[in-house]
């Protein structure tokens, strides 16, 4: 019986270049380590920045509620507007 003693290793090497957690930063190089701040992690997702404020105030910061709570927020408005005939934003 013939026995191989073959061994495959596959090694990621782009998971050094991404940025350690958080959203991805479009405004930075590849592999830096800068985060985007709350508000411009939230900016990059499309929200006003009033309303990114508001939110981070009201959440203590915490951008993933924040995040929920915008998100909740949109998606009420869209369907108030349509119950009423208009369109969605």
């Amino acid at each position: 019986m013939w026995k191989s003693n073959i061994q495959i290793s596959l090694v990621d090497t782009q998971a050094e270049a991404l940025p350690e957690a958080g959203l991805p930063n479009s405004r930075s190089p590849r592999g830096s380590k800068t985060r985007l701040t709350p508000t411009e992690q939230l900016l990059e997702l499309g929200f006003d920045e009033r309303d990114i404020k508001k939110a981070l105030r009201a959440f203590d910061d915490d951008v993933d509620r924040a995040a929920d709570f915008l998100f909740d927020e949109k998606e009420s408005v869209a369907a108030n507007t349509r119950s009423r005939g208009g369109n969605a934003i």
